[in-house]
């Protein structure tokens, strides 16, 4: 019932990318967790993607790294992101300029010399199933679901019922999408078909209002439902971090609808 009719003809450009059969079902977890380091076909590789605001941009200072990151020069081996101004994907590195490769490379907000929590997570899943991990970032701090306004730095909204984005505010959703739709794109003329892994989501504070937390839980059933079809896998992993308990008040409402 999520009303996208201005995303729909996006798709139409790149016909070859959706032709193909997903091979691993509904789910590329399943396959690639259960497979382990024997999993991956030459052409297929995991996509994760991180979504929300701020804290997925990237807010931790380089010099707080653990040592596997610092003492590799705070680059992530095999861990691809995509780069919106090459417009390919880039070797994950903290110390790299927005993107320029860096560890934001696709954020839209600033944090240089500064990384997220997927991080981690894929130096976590590298060492378990080897390979290769590719990533595609849209983030910005502070950008809710509900209503945003229209001026200023933060006109931009998660909302993804285009019916209720009010003129003059951007769509998250729909930036989203094409730059999922480039990289698998580019990925595809490298000879590479993407199988979504999961979503990284870290966002909230800017729902935890009132008058918008108590909006929260349906908004952001109707998101994940909508990046779920997005990638046509509606059991696709949707992992959420809390937001912090010191920001506002509604902040406990946000956590337990996560």
């Amino acid at each position: 019932g999520i009303k996208t009719k201005n995303f729909d003809s996006t798709f139409r450009n790149y016909p070859e990318l959706f032709s193909q059969h997903n091979p691993f079902g509904i789910s590329a977890t399943r396959y690639f967790t259960r497979a382990g380091k024997k999993a991956y076909y030459p052409k297929y590789a995991p996509l994760i993607i991180v979504a929300g605001q701020s804290n997925a941009d990237g807010r931790i200072i380089y010099t707080s790294a653990p040592s596997w990151l610092s003492n590799n020069n705070y680059a992530i081996d095999n861990f691809e992101v995509w780069d919106t101004s090459t417009g390919a994907f880039q070797t994950y590195n903290v110390m790299g300029m927005t993107g320029n490769g860096g560890a934001i490379a696709g954020a839209d907000g600033m944090g240089e010399n500064k990384y997220a929590f997927d991080a981690q997570f894929a130096h976590d899943w590298l060492a378990q199933y080897g390979g290769k991990l590719y990533m595609v970032r849209q983030t910005l701090g502070a950008i809710g679901i509900e209503a945003q306004p229209t001026t200023g730095t933060r006109n931009w909204t998660w909302q993804p019922d285009t019916d209720n984005i009010v003129s003059g505010c951007h769509s998250m959703c729909l930036a989203l999408m094409n730059k999922v739709l480039q990289a698998f794109n580019y990925a595809y003329h490298q000879g590479i078909i993407l199988i979504p892994l999961c979503i990284l989501w870290h966002q909230g504070e800017g729902d935890s209002a009132e008058g918008k937390v108590e909006k929260y839980k349906d908004n952001l059933s109707n998101l994940i439902m909508w990046m779920r079809g997005l990638f046509l896998t509606p059991t696709l992993p949707f992992i959420c971090a809390d937001v912090n308990k010191n920001y506002s008040q509604g902040y406990a409402q946000i956590n337990e609808i996560f």
